[in-house]
């Protein structure tokens, strides 16, 4: 829905779905996060003896962790939406920041002020990371900063690609009916047909 909106240039649409989106990611995170921190000791009771150090650790480490819940909805969308917004290089990157990069700095560092407990708080310190990441790639989409770039970027691509091409073949049929994002008017791409379609 969101790359359909955004193809047919229904910006109202467009935001009214993403901020309905985001209300019941955040919803359902919270009633995840609380549902995790009530269930926590006896799930955890199933594998290790109540009252043993395991236990504890186990318990402990489960209820750090489950604040991860409160991001990750938010990621997985934000990495869903760029897609939808022809920003494949954006989602990849938000991706491979939030699973590698960001998890790895905070392994690294956390440890090292709080022992075992920073080994918890690595994932949810990770994911948060990524929330604030994501935020600043969204507020510079709203800007049209990162959309200029996919878009000049598309347009290479089509420039260099041969004449009754797939890509452009594709290309054209797609914008037709709205799906291309920056297939609009005023976009030599859009307004000029292929080749195939003037015989």
């Amino acid at each position: 829905m969101i790359s359909f909106y955004y193809g047919e240039r229904s910006h109202g649409k467009l935001k009214r779905l993403i901020r309905t989106s985001l209300i019941i990611i955040g919803t359902i995170a919270v009633a995840t996060v609380i549902v995790s921190l009530i269930v926590t000791e006896p799930l955890v009771s199933i594998f290790a003896r109540p009252g043993s150090a395991v236990f504890d650790l186990a318990v402990q480490g489960n209820r750090i962790c489950s604040l991860a819940l409160l991001f990750v909805g938010f990621n997985i969308f934000a990495s869903g939406m760029f897609t939808a917004l022809s920003n494949g290089i954006i989602s990849a990157v938000l991706a491979f920041s939030r699973t590698f990069v960001f998890t790895m700095i905070a392994m690294l560092i956390l440890p090292a002020f709080f022992d075992v407990i920073g080994i918890w708080l690595a994932t949810p310190a990770a994911e948060l990371m990524a929330v604030i990441l994501a935020c600043f790639m969204f507020l510079n989409t709203e800007s049209g900063t990162i959309i200029e770039a996919g878009s000049q970027l598309e347009k290479l691509l089509l420039h260099a690609a041969p004449e009754n091409s797939l890509l452009k073949i594709v290309y054209y049929k797609t914008a037709a009916i709205g799906f291309c994002p920056y297939a609009h008017k005023g976009c030599l791409l859009y307004t000029s047909p292929s080749p195939r379609d003037r015989t």
